[in-house]
């Protein structure tokens, strides 16, 4: 269960090989360009989307309907 509790910043797994997203490949010296084009393409919707990150989300709360 640890595992789902402190999950890493970045993860990047075989989908194919490892269905079950046992091996985080991600950090590793063959999958930099991978995760590079990847950050990239995120970074790219998120400004498309307005999406500022962690602002992003803390404003969340002030938005939300009060109980």
């Amino acid at each position: 269960m640890n595992a789902y509790q402190r999950r890493p910043e970045v993860e990047l797994y075989d989908v194919r090989k490892d269905p079950f997203e046992l091996k985080n490949l991600a950090g590793g010296p063959a999958y930099k360009q991978i995760e590079t084009k990847l950050r990239q393409q995120l970074e790219s919707w998120m400004k498309q989307q307005g999406d500022l990150g962690i602002e992003t989300e803390m404003a969340a709360k002030t938005r939300q309907e009060r109980r």
